[in-house]
């Protein structure tokens, strides 16, 4: 569990905590002062804690998003340099990644209608990769942003 997901916790334990206490010590709150003390010790914790809970579920989906779509650009990539052909020893070789990850990727494209399955003459499944991005020049050089931002 990451650092948010302990500091949520801790919060809304934090703030079960004080809720119990307010309750034990019985005053009620129709002052200002006392509605304001339970709203900050209570409330805010609870509700930064549920905040810090519910962002890290979040942010472990987030980072598998931009894991896939990272490998899909340097599947295009790749594709660009074999034209349009890969096959999953071309890939594992060029990306450095496990096979099954690989394999996930491409069927997925697959399903996609990214790609296309084929056979070699020497049986091996190879992969064609179309798309607009094919077509288009690659994109190796550094790109300059604007000068006004």
């Amino acid at each position: 569990m990451s650092g948010r997901g302990f500091g949520g916790i801790a919060l809304l334990v934090v703030a079960g905590f004080m809720m119990l206490g307010s309750m034990r010590v019985g005053t009620g709150l129709g002052s200002p002062t006392a509605l304001y003390a339970v709203l900050l010790t209570t409330v805010l914790p609870a509700v930064v804690g549920f905040n810090l809970l519910r962002g890290t579920r979040t942010s472990w989906e987030r980072i598998g998003q931009l894991r896939d779509q990272t490998i899909e650009s340097e599947l295009q990539r790749l594709a660009r340099q074999h034209n349009g052909r890969l096959t999953m020893n071309d890939v594992v070789m060029a990306l450095a990644l496990p096979a099954s990850q690989v394999q996930e990727r491409l069927d997925a494209m697959v399903r996609r209608e990214a790609a296309d399955i084929d056979f070699t003459e020497d049986g091996v499944i190879c992969y064609t990769i179309h798309g607009e991005q094919l077509n288009a020049a690659p994109s190796d050089a550094p790109r300059r942003l604007p000068d006004a931002l």
